[in-house]
């Protein structure tokens, strides 16, 4: 067993990775402290249960998908730099410590199996839409079509991306592109 003292972020990341590579059925203590080198009792020190575990990774994807893309979007001066980092961090995978390019498409075939993942998966995706609704708005664009087919896009991609089968970058740009053309 590990020496190091692991943290509860130590644990939400494998958690993640897990779940990006293994698939939801492998969520289970014995399994992430084999992968740790842990002991469950290290688990049980930072988690009250597996719920409690798997509430922390739902919570964790929240923040860093949804709240704090925004509060780094927004930062941006006009409306048009917004749109570009926008589609920069949609760009971006997720540290492979934290699942990569695989851990939306993992995120969103839990979902399918688990109401709690489906409940925090339908205010993410509230939450961006609303964003990209906002932004869209801002940048003169009234259709309101636009921003479910903007973020539909993104959730293509990103699954494609984690095939290896589309740059996320290129193509949202492209799209952005074809918006801002068509006025």
């Amino acid at each position: 067993m590990t020496t190091e003292k692991l943290s509860p972020n130590d644990w939400i990341a494998a958690g993640f990775h897990t779940l990006a590579n293994d698939g939801p059925k492998a969520l289970q203590i014995k399994i992430l402290a084999e992968r740790l080198k842990a002991t469950k009792g290290s688990f049980y020190w930072h988690f009250k249960d597996l719920p409690a575990f798997k509430g922390a990774i739902l919570e964790t994807w929240k923040a860093k998908v949804a709240t704090e893309v925004i509060e780094e979007v927004v930062l941006n001066k006009t409306p048009e730099e917004q749109f570009k980092a926008l589609i920069e961090y949609a760009a971006r995978p997720a540290p492979e410590k934290f699942g990569g390019a695989k851990i939306e498409p993992a995120l969103r075939a839990w979902a399918l199996s688990d109401p709690d993942v489906a409940q925090m998966l339908n205010e993410i995706d509230d939450t961006r839409l609303q964003f990209i609704a906002q932004l869209l708005k801002q940048l003169g664009h009234q259709n309101d079509a636009l921003p479910p087919l903007f973020y539909a896009a993104y959730i293509g991609l990103d699954d494609l991306c984690s095939k290896g089968k589309a740059d996320i970058k290129a193509s949202l740009t492209a799209l952005a592109s074809a918006i801002n053309a068509s006025g």
